[in-house]
């Protein structure tokens, strides 16, 4: 059985693994289909081809994202999320509807 993280820990894991800046885009960019990086860096304004691919590398990393090559010339590559990165989409949707539910309350727009 794997060993259960105290909140504190799960919490930082967590934080760590989605906080970046691109990482959420990514994902939910991919959640539309595999992509080459040249497709995901139009479909991201703003982002550098450097950090593209540190963020791909990360997701790949805790297997979030599957990178694949294709035998071609030149050899294609393609990002895929994983079932384990599908199964991230859910709670980052929930993050982000919480968000636009609290937006004015965030932002001290509305009365207390």
């Amino acid at each position: 059985m794997p060993e259960q993280l105290s909140a504190i820990e799960g919490t930082t894991r967590g934080l760590e693994l989605v906080s970046g800046k691109w990482t959420m885009l990514v994902i939910f960019e991919l959640n539309t289909g595999s992509k080459r990086p040249s497709e995901l860096h139009r479909a991201l304004p703003g982002i550098s081809a450097k950090m593209l691919t540190q963020t791909l590398r990360r997701l790949q990393q805790h297997h979030l994202v599957r990178r694949a090559v294709h035998d071609t010339v030149p050899p294609q590559v393609e990002y895929t999320l994983t079932d384990l990165g599908r199964s991230l989409l859910e709670p980052l949707l929930g993050l982000c509807r919480w968000v636009d539910e609290h937006w004015p309350d965030l932002m001290g727009t509305t009365a207390a």
